[in-house]
């Protein structure tokens, strides 16, 4: 497996994912390359495109955190101290 990019707007990952399905190497809702891409052009145009459709390849989200947030401090509990730690 490898890393194929990385976007906080939901259009690049669309224009990665549809590069990729493209030249073959992701699918969309079929075993065929050339229907994974027309499937893909149809539901992005019908503004449909459900990522879970993905047949060879995956897109994984996270949440974007700022180092003030709840959901950071939950999943990063020693943050702060390693941040006083870092800048001593």
């Amino acid at each position: 497996m490898r890393l194929v990019g990385i976007s906080m707007d939901l259009e690049v990952i669309y224009i990665m994912v549809g590069s990729k399905i493209k030249i073959g190497d992701m699918l969309y809702q079929s075993d065929d390359k050339k229907e994974s891409w027309e499937n893909f052009q149809r539901d992005y145009r019908l503004g449909e495109v459900e990522l879970d459709r993905l047949k060879y390849g995956f897109v994984d989200t996270y949440e974007e955190y700022s180092t003030s947030s709840q959901e950071f401090a939950e999943e990063f509990s020693e943050a702060e101290d390693v941040w006083k730690m870092l800048m001593e």
